[in-house]
């Protein structure tokens, strides 16, 4: 909802604008990266994607947005949100982990603009234990 009312009115106050800016971009970079994978099936360790937003050269990956996604582009620019790159495939530091009494504790480190939920997502398998299943 926040989102089509930026994409309506990019320079619309919103107190989470920022947020909302930043979710929006990282939506199309994990758009990109899906796609990616999808065609692919093996994502190349060095290759890089797209964080759109304003920059001297196309930055590539538009053919995976439909016409809808392709509006959140020029919000991108009136924002002056700065293109940028970020690696498709991500690598955790200092990963570690032990036990503690019934504790499993896993530490590691990442770039900045990753989000330990990924890492997590991958690592571990999930399950709900209040299902009785």
């Amino acid at each position: 909802a926040l989102a089509e009312r930026l994409v309506a009115n990019p320079k619309a106050r919103l107190k989470q604008r920022d947020m909302v800016l930043s979710a929006m971009r990282a939506y199309l970079f994990n758009l990109y990266l899906a796609r990616r994978v999808e065609e692919h099936e093996a994502v190349d360790l060095a290759a890089d994607g797209p964080l759109y937003g304003r920059a001297r050269d196309p930055q590539g990956g538009e053919e995976f947005l439909n016409e809808a996604l392709t509006s959140w582009l020029s919000v991108f620019h009136l924002n002056r949100m700065k293109a940028a790159r970020r690696k498709l495939w991500l690598t955790p530091l200092e990963f570690e982990w032990h036990r503690e009494d019934n504790d499993f504790v896993l530490a590691f480190t990442l770039p900045p603009g990753c989000y330990a939920t990924s890492v997590l997502r991958e690592v571990l398998i999930y399950k709900d234990g209040s299902s009785g299943r």
